[in-house]
This record gives C-alpha cells, sequence and structure tokens, in this order.
C-alpha cells in the first residue's frame, strides 16, 4: 500500500525561511539606499559649502590686489566661522542619522553670502577712506608749500622796508610797499581758496607768483635810489 508523508514542518521552514531572506534583502536595499541618498544629500551640501569658500577665498584675492590698505581680518574670520560651523554642523547631521533616519541640513547660503560680501564692501570703503586721508594730507602739505613761498615773500618785504629805512630814509616808497604787500595778501588769501575749493575732492593747485611779487619787492628799493638821485 503506497504511503507517504509530506514534510510539512519542513516546508514551512523553508517557507519561512525564504520569506525571512526576502524581508532581510529587502531591509538591507532599503537601508543601502536611504544611506546613500543621505551621503548624495551631504555631499550636495558640501558643495555648496565648497562654493561658499570659493566665494570667500575670491572676496580675500580682491581686497588684497584692489584695496591693498583695507583690514578685513575681522569680517573675513567672521565668514570663515560661519562656513566652517556650516561644514560641521553638516557633518554633525550626518552622523545623527547613521542608524536610522533622513540626513537634514540646510546651509545658510545667504547669511554667509552677507558676510562675504562685507569683506568686499568693508574693503572698499576702507581704501576709500584712506585714498580721502592721503588726498587731503597731500593737498594740505602742497599748501603748506604754497604759504611757506609766500612767507619768504613776506620776510623779503619787510627786509625791502628795512633796507629803504636805513639807506634812504628820505624816500616815500609807500605805494610801492602797499602793492607789494596786497599781491602778498592776494596770494595767502588766494591759497587759501584752493584748499576750500578741494576740501570735498581733487587736487589742490596754486602756484604762487614769486616772480611778479619779487618784481614789486625789488621795486621798492628802485624807486628809492631813483628818488634820492632825483633829490
Amino acid at each position: 500500500v503506497y504511503s507517504y508523508t509530506v514534510d510539512e514542518a519542513g516546508i514551512r521552514a523553508l517557507i519561512e525561511a525564504l520569506s525571512k531572506s526576502a524581508a532581510e534583502q529587502e531591509a538591507a536595499y532599503n537601508e543601502t539606499q536611504r544611506v546613500a541618498a543621505n551621503k548624495a544629500a551631504y555631499e550636495s551640501i558640501v558643495a555648496e559649502i565648497n562654493v561658499l569658500q570659493a566665494s570667500l577665498e575670491a572676496a580675500k584675492e580682491t581686497a588684497a590686489t584692489q584695496y591693498p590698505n583695507a583690514d578685513v581680518s575681522a569680517e573675513v574670520a567672521a565668514a570663515q566661522n560661519a562656513i566652517d560651523a556650516a561644514k560641521a554642523d553638516a557633518a554633525k547631521a550626518l552622523e545623527a542619522v547613521a542608524a536610522e533616519g533622513v540626513f537634514n541640513y540646510t546651509v545658510d547660503k545667504d547669511g554667509i553670502n552677507k558676510l562675504i560680501e562685507a569683506v568686499n564692501t568693508s574693503a572698499a570703503e576702507q581704501e576709500a577712506a584712506y585714498n580721502e586721508a592721503q588726498r587731503v594730507a597731500a593737498n594740505k602739505a602742497a599748501y603748506e608749500a604754497a604759504v611757506a613761498e609766500i612767507d619768504a615773500l613776506q620776510t623779503a618785504l619787510d627786509a625791502a622796508k628795512e633796507t629803504v629805512a636805513a639807506q634812504y630814509p628820505d624816500a616815500n616808497v609807500s605805494a610801492e610797499v602797499a602793492a607789494a604787500q596786497s599781491a602778498i595778501d592776494a596770494a595767502k588769501a588766494d591759497a587759501a581758496k584752493a584748499l576750500e575749493a578741494v576740501a570735498n575732492e581733487g587736487t589742490f593747485n596754486y602756484a604762487v607768483d614769486k616772480d611778479g611779487i619779487n618784481n614789486l619787492i625789488d621795486a621798492i628799493a628802485a624807486s628809492a635810489a631813483d628818488q634820492k638821485e632825483a633829490a
């Protein structure tokens, strides 16, 4: 008599093993996908941060070449600190989902870009301030040089007056002295006006008419001598 007994327990075990294996493989696949997606998202964030770092490096180079008299170390440090913090925070966000979960981190690009822009803005402002200070100083020096020339002419006039008073006591050179003094006073006033004209912009430009004023000073002694001869 034919007799056969199905090994139900064994078959059930095989079916369960197949189901378990499929579930485990699916879970392993899903985990691999999760890890890969998290890694891709993290690398995308790192790429954004690297772009910001490149922007900061460009800003530093611009400041160094175009604004050599500016000190933007504080602004650079602020931007670099923000970038470094973003890198660290992104790494922490990836570490937090090492075992489970979805990577979630957003770079504050707007905030960091503002810090980078501050490097350029500050550099430009500082350079402009430096150039303005240099311009003002150069104009002041040029003005003071002109005043020194005028002072020398005033000294020459005073010497001429003393000479005439001592050598030609009877001569009347008041008109000649007045003409020379008026020219000197006008030169002082014109130099001051020229400086005032470039208070906000421009380069001081004034030349003292030394030859003309010296001629007027020389005319004092010449007139005194002529008067003595005529007497």
